[in-house]
């Protein structure tokens, strides 16, 4: 599976570019799961620790090809989101926490 949905018909350098760029920022987000003492993450938790000007859909984008692979669970808890609407909270795969 690619990092990077191409839905806008990249091609070439851009292409690459643009799969690098998804593939990094799934690492980032991967590595503030690992620093999470709180264990349960949403994505607009996850962006307010993603560098400056990095778009709520690429957080949800990476969240959800980490949950594909099997690195993240999707869990059945809420959270009051910022716009008033229920979001999801995400967390490791672990032994105690296996997939859903």
């Amino acid at each position: 599976m690619h990092s990077f949905h191409n839905t806008i018909d990249l091609r070439g350098e851009q292409l690459a570019r643009a799969h690098a760029r998804a593939a990094t920022q799934e690492e980032v987000v991967m590595g503030i799961f690992h620093a999470s003492h709180k264990g349960l993450l949403t994505p607009e938790d996850v962006l307010r620790l993603m560098p400056a000007r990095t778009p709520i859909t690429s957080v949800r984008r990476a969240m959800t090809n980490l949950t594909e692979r099997g690195q993240l669970v999707k869990t059945e808890h809420f959270t009051l989101g910022q716009y008033g609407v229920r979001v999801h909270y995400w967390s490791l795969v672990t032994p105690q926490r296996p997939l859903l």
